[in-house]
């Protein structure tokens, strides 16, 4: 009989699902333009956990925000984005719903970057707000895009628009002789008038609607340009 024992089998690794989800967690987020967050429900919105590109997107390393001076992500919202971010957050909270914002994110440099934002209230079993958690995305080429869109509605509205202002200025002044003729007319001409004062308020109306249709041409440009 032989005294030769068996070589040990090399084990297998072994890899607990938990890192095995966490290492696919960081693989695909490694892939995308974005991070996720929880944070508390304060004024500075006070982070306990970020992961992904916050660099990228905020201007600053993950330890401005989590690292023992705990920087103010409010603070790095544009300050013509906060009310907006502020109302989104909580009418969340308050109908227990996710919400979903845009806004700018300021880097130190000045440079502003749009983030789409969807997020949500976290409770405990006693219906109080534990956290606030979610993820925040690049959203600068769908900006652009819509932006794109808006500029292109407004060219063709002042395209649209443009040739009837003269031709109303016309209608108004042709009105306005008319006007005078029936006058001359005695009352032969008051059947004219009749029509011709028609005319007159149907351009004044209508060259009204056209100036509001150029100043939603004007904020419409002015959107595109944000």
């Amino acid at each position: 009989m032989s005294n030769v024992l068996p070589a040990p089998q090399p084990s297998a690794p072994t890899t607990s699902t938990d890192d095995f989800e966490a290492e696919c967690f960081r693989s695909i987020l490694g892939r995308t333009l974005a991070f996720f967050y929880r944070c508390n429900n304060d004024s500075s919105y006070t982070m306990s956990f970020m992961q992904g590109a916050i660099d990228a997107l905020t201007g600053r390393p993950g330890r401005y925000f989590l690292g023992p001076e705990r920087g103010s992500f409010a603070a790095c919202i544009h300050p013509d984005d906060v009310d907006a971010v502020d109302a989104a957050v909580e009418e969340g909270i308050e109908n227990r719903t996710n919400w979903s914002v845009d806004y700018r994110l300021v880097h130190p440099d000045g440079t502003a970057v749009w983030v789409h934002e969807s997020g949500g209230g976290v409770f405990d079993d006693a219906g109080d707000l534990l956290f606030l958690e979610g993820h925040v995305s690049d959203a600068r080429d769908r900006r652009e895009r819509q932006r794109e869109g808006l500029s292109s509605i407004a060219i063709k509205l002042v395209d649209e628009v443009s040739p009837l202002l003269p031709l109303l200025n016309k209608l108004k002044f042709v009105a306005i002789n008319a006007r005078i003729e029936a006058a001359h007319a005695g009352d032969a001409g008051r059947g004219f008038a009749v029509v011709a004062e028609e005319v007159s308020k149907l351009a004044d109306e209508s060259a009204a609607r056209t100036g509001q249709i150029a100043q939603t041409v004007q904020l419409l440009e002015a959107k595109s340009r944000e």
